[in-house]
């Protein structure tokens, strides 16, 4: 039996994604659906703090979407809710808006739609054997799940134009030089690199967090207004009971207790 599945398992107050659907991690819109559905369910769990998304083996992260659903749904109804358009949508979309910051752990190659997941987290690290890109136009198509609004914010409009373009396939070293993952580990060591970067995020306020990832998402879509939306989100901050907690902690010089208020 085909395993297609999204495992979820927890270490303290961080929540592991981990897909699966051997032998290259593709993308049906079942999967999909259950990836929103758990990224949004966990966005509203008090006892998580960071979420990663990673995958099964040691080969492929995704090698995008699912090439027979894709083909069923460009001759039958690709917009339908139940779609691989629709459901693909919805898993950028939930990762992009999580409160909680989401970490993508890529393991090997990322591509396609497999792409777009990652250019939804709000960060990046890979293994040295990771591969990105966006092949889609030599298939005739283009990035459908958000690669052409986010690729370019992330390396520069000059690379992402390239890369979508040409649809190349680039090394983890260059995709750190561009700007897309902030760093990238030795093979074995991609899991203990994410975890050590999760329970870090995991031990920071978390409504400062969260209103730091919103602020960022409106900046990004609404140029010409970053300083009102930094001001408000400051204000906002300052108003929590962690901002006051934080600020007592450096005055009588001792580690601060965070309760999410």
């Amino acid at each position: 039996m085909t395993v297609e599945t999204i495992h979820e398992s927890r270490n303290e107050s961080v929540a592991w994604l981990t897909i699966e659907h051997p032998p290259d991690n593709t993308l049906t819109p079942g999967m999909l659906s259950a990836l929103a559905g758990t990224v949004t369910e966990l966005a509203s769990d008090e006892t998580v703090r960071c979420i990663v998304l990673t995958a099964a083996g040691e080969d492929y992260f995704s090698a995008g979407a699912h090439m027979p659903a894709l083909s069923e749904g460009l001759k039958n109804e690709p917009r339908a809710e139940d779609s691989l358009m629709e459901s693909g949508l919805a898993a950028v979309e939930a990762l992009e808006k999580c409160p909680k910051p989401v970490i993508a752990a890529i393991n090997g190659v990322a591509v396609g739609g497999g792409c777009e997941l990652v250019l939804a987290c709000h960060l990046r690290i890979a293994s040295e054997t990771a591969v990105l890109g966006q092949p889609e136009i030599r298939y005739g198509l283009v990035p459908g799940w958000g690669g052409i609004q986010r690729l370019p914010r992330l390396i520069g409009e000059a690379r992402a134009t390239e890369w979508l373009l040409t649809g190349r396939r680039h090394s983890a070293e260059e995709a750190r030089e561009a700007g897309l993952v902030s760093r990238v580990t030795p093979r074995g060591e991609l899991c203990a690199a994410a975890a050590e970067l999760a329970r870090e995020l995991a031990a920071q306020p978390p409504m400062a967090a969260a209103i730091i990832l919103r602020a960022m998402r409106e900046c990004a879509i609404r140029p010409g207004l970053e300083a009102s939306i930094e001001r408000h989100a400051f204000d906002e901050a300052a108003a929590t009971g962690d901002a006051q907690e934080g600020v007592d902690a450096f005055i009588e010089e001792r580690k601060p207790r965070f309760r999410g208020t």
